[in-house]
């Protein structure tokens, strides 16, 4: 029911070199970015489009800003439903098309001063998630504000996970795709193609009873070895590679320029504990279980810095009003 969907965070210059998360001094960098703008949000609902609203509804950081966290509120309108009591069963109210259910989402934010990249955890629940109505925002009004720069929010597959991944998996084919020019593909192909060539695809297959290793596209996925180093083979230039891979009976392609379509989420409903009263995890559980990922995921890739997960700094937006006879609960 609960999950965590990570990300890699980092900012890159419009050439393409890694820019530090953090300058020299130490005292201003993405996170603090992060937090200044999600503060200066607080509270305001706004239209993501017409028939979804969000709103940040905390935000937490610690002593150093290394880590920023906080609740984060989405819901779609636009259709009705009978909102029926379960010990009852009873209709107790007849949801309108004006009104949008905002559903509580935790979010954490972890980039130790000295590194290029963070690790940015989103909590899922069930299948929705709030990466397309708080990540994306952020990424467009960085770019804005940030001339010549551009923030990086990444699709993350753990090594660990990614071995647990492949392990479970056989890999049924390889695919190289270019997508060469008019000019290129007629010299490929001969005459006859020019203008009708939109992609050329090499690939290959084990023998019947023969397999691929896995050692260097789990390095792809944990995001320490480019894709384009996977295969080196003269005279091809390609741009995607393509694995066809066969998980549990089923057949699911990976394209490895977005992993993300193997859906890394990490399961943690049974480490959270859950509001009896809401239903939802706790705050302070949220805290120490995507804490602990962001931790062992930063070590992972070589950043060995313990994080402060000690959030001693809190902010939150004013209480929506409420309508007549309507109960307050806590989020």
């Amino acid at each position: 029911m609960f999950s965590i969907a990570p990300y890699r965070v980092s900012v890159i210059h419009n050439g393409g070199q890694t820019v530090p998360l953090w300058n020299p001094a130490g005292n201003q960098g993405l996170p603090i970015w992060f937090h200044n703008t999600l503060q200066n949000l607080l509270g305001n609902v706004i239209e993501v489009s017409p028939l979804s609203r969000s709103r940040v509804h905390s935000v937490r950081r610690n002593a150093d800003s290394s880590v920023i966290c906080g609740i984060f509120q989405t819901g779609e309108n636009g259709f009705t439903s009978e909102l029926v009591d379960t010990g009852t069963g009873a209709v107790n109210h007849n949801r309108l098309t004006s009104e949008a259910e905002f559903i509580p989402f935790f979010f954490m934010l972890a980039a130790p001063q000295g590194g290029d990249f963070g690790i940015l955890a989103l909590q899922k629940f069930k299948n929705m998630g709030i990466r397309d109505t708080l990540a994306t925002p952020l990424i467009t009004k960085f770019d804005a504000e940030h001339p010549g720069r551009r923030l990086r929010i990444n699709r993350l597959v753990p090594a660990a996970l990614a071995h647990q991944l492949l392990n479970e998996a056989s890999i049924k084919s390889i695919r190289l795709v270019s997508y060469p020019n008019a000019d290129d593909s007629t010299t490929t192909l001969g005459k006859g193609y020019h203008e009708k060539t939109h992609s050329i695809e090499m690939v290959f297959r084990p023998h019947r009873q023969g397999s691929f290793p896995v050692g260097n596209l789990v390095s792809v996925l944990s995001g320490n070895r480019p894709a384009s180093q996977l295969f080196e083979v003269n005279g091809f230039d390609y741009e995607k590679i393509k694995v066809e891979l066969e998980i549990n009976g089923k057949r699911r392609v990976l394209d490895l320029g977005r992993p993300d379509v193997i859906t890394p989420n990490v399961d943690v409903t049974d480490d959270l504990k859950i509001d009896q009263i809401s239903g939802h995890p706790t705050t302070d559980s949220l805290i120490e279980i995507f804490g602990k990922f962001a931790q062992d995921t930063l070590t992972q890739d070589g950043n060995g810095a313990v994080l402060d997960l000690n959030m001693t700094n809190l902010v939150e937006a004013t209480p929506m009003p409420l309508a007549e006879g309507v109960e307050a609960h806590a989020v």
